[in-house]
């Protein structure tokens, strides 16, 4: 028989166990990402790339408009929407109309510590032809977090009405098991999970107004939708929260140049109104979110409605120069005759700053070109106090690039080889490929199919536990009542 202080025992085991397994199907769905290394400062590092520039216009639209201008829109308006969140850098590869190789673009976001590289363009293929596809990584280290990424950014697509073509995947035709799509190649070289969005087709009357007016304009009000939904992709797998202060809390504060902070008014009673001191220096708008325009100090003021009044003392910080990378078109040589006609005098080089922006620059070059080197050479390179490098490949026949772990990344020196011969500048647009394709419904990773497996065995785990404890109960209710009877007869 067992005794009542045993049963109570067992009541306390099961209840504890109860509780752990509730904690672990908890945890288990909360660890749904694994958030990669952070910057110095313990934030989530994030870098656009806005596909072509310069005098690579990319696809035409069929009203005219170009690729690389759309691009660069959605970049910006993504941007513009992570930097309203907190624990989060945002940067670009390149400048408004400009253009950077492949390699370079790669260069910089290794160089910055990047956690995901996000390379912006717009497809071409038949007039009939519709809808977005996210390209992910055919690597086995990168395949899972990139298809996660590319799924969520694809389920906000389809809300703003562009259609979900699904993830795809495409292999290189050069190398065994590598990306096809330069920029994820050299991403992935460089250890950074990177991903390629296709978000419509320009050959396509009606994908092409997504982005852009019937006359060719760009059609900011849409990009911005589209640019937010990018952004959104990344708020939820890295689960970030908006930057946000509550009133009366705080009297002064330093915001970087295009980053944003809300002010939290829940505490106070009545409409509040809101004033800045200087709105070229700092923006507010009605609902509290205070942006930094340019360097300086502004005041931002608060009234309610029952004459309760309060100030914010913003000071806008000059953005520094974080990171040099060079480049020079094009990155690799397949002959000695290509390799020795290298001309470094025709190299330029991108400096990001501190709020995101680039800034084309030509540097100076300190290394030379060992023309007997066969594979990788990374130049020294300057401008001013920052100091960089310039990569160029002499591409032998036995040369193989190599794939980095984010883990083993030296941000300056880990960037391969581009992986394209035919195409310097750009990958070629890539149409639908559906032997490569997943369906937009087939949605459902090898991580979330275990963490449904191990969710259903906590919820069989917590069921017995529960019906231990109810049997448990009910036989030490029927010994009561049964001693209670006994006691009566006697």
């Amino acid at each position: 028989m067992i005794g009542e202080k045993m049963i109570r025992q067992i009541r306390k085991i099961c209840s504890y166990a109860a509780v752990l397994a509730a904690a672990f199907i908890l945890g288990s769905t909360a660890l749904k990402t694994d958030v990669a290394a952070k910057d110095a400062d313990g934030n989530i590092v994030i870098v656009i790339d806005p596909g072509h520039g310069g005098s690579d216009p990319g696809k035409i639209g069929v009203n005219g408009v170009q690729e690389k201008d759309a691009n660069y829109e959605i970049a910006q308006a993504m941007m513009d929407t992570l930097k309203q969140y907190d624990g989060v850098r945002v940067y670009l590869t390149r400048p408004e109309d400009a253009w950077i190789t492949q390699n370079g673009r790669a260069m910089i976001a290794a160089s910055l510590n990047a956690d995901f590289l996000i390379s912006i363009h717009n497809n071409s293929g038949t007039d009939s032809s519709s809808g977005a596809i996210v390209f992910t990584s055919v690597l086995p280290l990168y395949s899972t977090m990139t298809a996660d990424m590319g799924n969520y950014i694809l389920n906000n697509l389809a809300e703003v009405g562009i259609k979900n073509n699904g993830i795809q995947t495409r292999n290189s035709t050069e190398y065994v098991g590598e990306d096809f799509y330069t920029i994820m190649g050299e991403g992935m070289r460089a250890g950074v999970p990177t991903v390629l969005i296709e978000h419509c087709f320009m050959s396509n009357a009606e994908d092409v107004l997504f982005i852009s007016h019937e006359d060719g304009s760009i059609d900011y009000e849409k990009i911005a939708l589209i640019g937010k939904a990018d952004a959104d992709a990344v708020v939820t797998y890295f689960n970030l929260h908006k930057n946000s202060i509550e009133a009366g809390q705080v009297q002064s504060l330093e915001l970087e140049k295009g980053y944003y902070v809300n002010v939290d008014t829940s505490s106070l009673s009545g409409s509040v109104t809101w004033t800045s001191s200087n709105e070229n220096t700092v923006s507010v708008d009605a609902d509290g979110n205070v942006k930094a325009i340019n360097s300086g100090a502004a005041t931002v003021t608060y009234t309610c409605s029952d004459g309760t009044t309060g100030n914010i003392d913003v000071t806008v910080r000059i953005p520094e120069q974080l990171t040099i990378t060079g480049f020079i078109d094009p990155t690799f040589y397949k002959t000695a005759e290509e390799f020795a006609a290298i001309n470094l005098d025709d190299a330029s080089a991108n400096i990001v700053y501190s709020d995101g922006s680039v800034m084309q620059v030509k540097p100076d070059i300190l290394g030379s070109v060992d023309f007997g080197k066969a594979g990788i050479q990374d130049l020294a390179i300057r401008y001013g106090a920052l100091d960089g490098l310039l990569r160029v490949i002499y591409q032998t026949e036995d040369y193989i690039p190599e794939v980095t772990s984010k883990e083993e990344t030296e941000p300056e020196t880990t960037t391969a080889e581009t992986e394209s011969v035919t195409d310097a500048k750009e990958e070629t647009e890539p149409v639908i490929y559906p032997e490569t394709t997943k369906s937009p419904n087939e949605e459902t990773t090898d991580f979330d199919i275990i963490m449904v497996v191990k969710m259903a065995a906590g919820i069989v785990i917590v069921i017995v536990l529960a019906t231990v404890i109810f049997v448990l109960e009910n036989r030490m209710s029927r010994r009561r009542r049964s001693h209670r009877n006994k006691r009566r007869r006697r």
